[in-house]
């Protein structure tokens, strides 16, 4: 209430879940969330309904739960009376009371929802809560950003204790979601791909330069019948289209068998929101892709062979004629162009390719070799006090610590290396 940027405001935790079945336990991936996100982000249950106030709760202490489609489907077998029923999740009887449309796992991998409330001093020190929120129209980003410093300042002073040293920083959705490095490897990857077609589309044009050079006794008998220039154009770009529409059949027949084996071999499962399926804007990106194609590669060899000499190439009589010394200079520019473009894109792959071998090199400060890594989840009312969790992990250590071939046994909240260490605050007074 104290932001005037935003419409509305909610929040959520990402956390691990572990659902019990019949035969099976499972751990889930999912999200604690407050009762107004889904209404926030204007959508509705396939079943029953979304949160309300009533059902916040504190986390491990919450009695009803929301599924998602392909939990309910895979788990309870798409049972039609799922609405009201009693589950079992982290070991407490949960009820369920609603199931999400199908595809929908927001933010990314959610699997199911729990409601999550943040109320009194307690909740200043939760540091994992993710905020979404609502801007009001007209407003910016940056806007809502110096709205937030005011409040995060206002925090600060009201409660040095616990928000001393804290900010907010106003994201995009996009821009919470992927990463930066993501954004500059993608940036890259396209960048090549721009260059890769440039190359083709000055090697065609050449080419197309040299045929023309064969065909210009064609075109000064066209011309000579009274064929216009636009039609002597016109010509030339029917055959340009040929070639890049056969080279984008082939490309599209390609990328739809990519798009249909990629994801039996990607290691990880893509965020919900990333969709690969063709629709129509990959369509007509397509078909922009043909139509500058097209351009690229034809309209210099358009032009030139447009303005045939009628009396040169017939006074030859059937002697191939030669290219002009315009038509000279620009292939010879298309070629030092190509080479230009190659000797780039082979300099920017040499320099991915050493900083992919320095990575792998790289000295991480230890002897990672003869280490194992493993992960463990404790999850269930039994586990959530810190005394219950350290003795635990004791007798596992123990445990371990007694196998053959162990020399030693540690646990971690963050592997060195995997997880990118965990984020501490130190103070310092």
């Amino acid at each position: 209430g104290e932001t005037r940027s935003f419409e509305e405001v909610g929040g959520y935790v990402v956390r691990n879940f572990t659902i019990a079945s019949a035969s099976d336990t499972e751990r889930l991936t999912g999200l604690s969330v407050t009762p107004n996100l889904f209404s926030m982000l204007g959508i509705e249950p396939a079943l029953g309904r979304t949160f309300t106030p009533a059902d916040a709760a504190a986390v491990g202490l919450e009695s009803s739960v929301i599924l998602t489609h392909g939990v309910w489907q895979n788990h309870y077998g798409g049972d039609a009376n799922i609405i009201g029923r009693v589950v079992i999740i982290n070991d407490r009887p949960q009820t369920v009371v609603g199931v999400m449309p199908p595809g929908f796992r927001f933010p990314q991998r959610a699997q199911l929802y729990a409601p999550l409330v943040l109320e009194g001093d307690t909740a200043r020190t939760i540091r994992n809560v993710s905020g979404i929120a609502l801007l009001k129209p007209g407003v910016t980003r940056q806007q809502a950003q110096a709205d937030v410093d005011s409040v995060a300042a206002r925090l600060e002073s009201a409660f040095p204790t616990t928000n001393r040293g804290y900010g907010i920083r106003v994201l995009t959705f996009r821009d919470s979601q992927v990463a930066p490095q993501t954004r500059i490897a993608m940036g890259a990857l396209m960048t090549a791909v721009v260059f890769v077609l440039l190359i083709a589309c000055a090697n065609l044009a050449n080419l197309l330069f040299i045929r023309g050079a064969a065909r210009q006794r064609d075109m000064a008998i066209r011309a000579a019948m009274g064929a216009t220039r636009a039609r002597l154009i016109g010509h030339v770009f029917a055959e340009s289209a040929i070639i890049a529409g056969a080279g984008t059949a082939v490309g599209l027949s390609g990328a739809l068998w990519c798009i249909g084996f990629l994801p039996s071999v990607w290691p990880e499962e893509f965020p919900y929101w990333l969709r690969l399926d063709p629709d129509v804007r990959m369509v007509a990106f397509t078909m922009g892709h043909t139509i500058c194609t097209t351009l690229a590669v034809g309209l210099l060899p358009a032009i030139r062979m447009s303005r045939p000499s009628v009396t040169d190439p017939l006074s030859h009589g059937g002697r191939t004629s030669s290219l002009g010394r315009s038509s000279h200079r620009v292939q010879r520019a298309l070629a030092v162009g190509q080479v230009a473009l190659c000797l780039a894109l082979l300099l920017g792959a040499h320099l991915m390719i050493r900083s992919f071998l320095s990575l792998q090199r790289a000295n991480l400060g230890f002897d990672e070799g003869p280490m194992l890594s493993l992960r463990v989840f404790a999850t269930g009312d039994g586990f959530d006090p810190i005394p219950a969790r350290a003795a635990l992990f004791a007798r596992a250590l123990d445990s371990l610590r007694a196998l053959p071939g162990v020399a030693a046994a540690a646990a971690t909240s963050a592997v060195p290396g995997d997880d990118g260490g965990a984020m501490i605050r130190v103070t310092k007074d």
